[in-house]
């Protein structure tokens, strides 16, 4: 799937869909990140990555709130293909 077509379905979901999604994102990315440390020790083998990880787990987890909170203030969901491109 390229990234215009997963905008285009996160887009077509509904507040709550796109509430799940997102968590199961930020579920997903933790595991993306396991491999950039090594198990069992404060050895971190990947810094830029597990950065990159961290910094993507930050926005998204930040509109995941403005979400279930309904802040209608927040950034359009538009703004999400920038983090993935990023």
């Amino acid at each position: 799937m390229k990234i215009e077509e997963a905008i285009t379905f996160f887009l077509s979901l509904s507040s709550d869909e796109q509430e799940k999604f997102l968590a199961h994102f930020l579920h997903y990315l933790t595991i993306v990140a396991r491999d950039s440390y090594e198990t069992g020790t404060q050895n971190i083998t990947n810094q830029p990555k597990i950065r990159a990880v961290n910094e993507i787990q930050h926005q998204i987890s930040s509109h995941l709130l403005a979400l279930l909170e309904d802040n209608t203030e927040r950034f359009p969901d538009e703004v999400l293909r920038f983090l993935v491109a990023a």
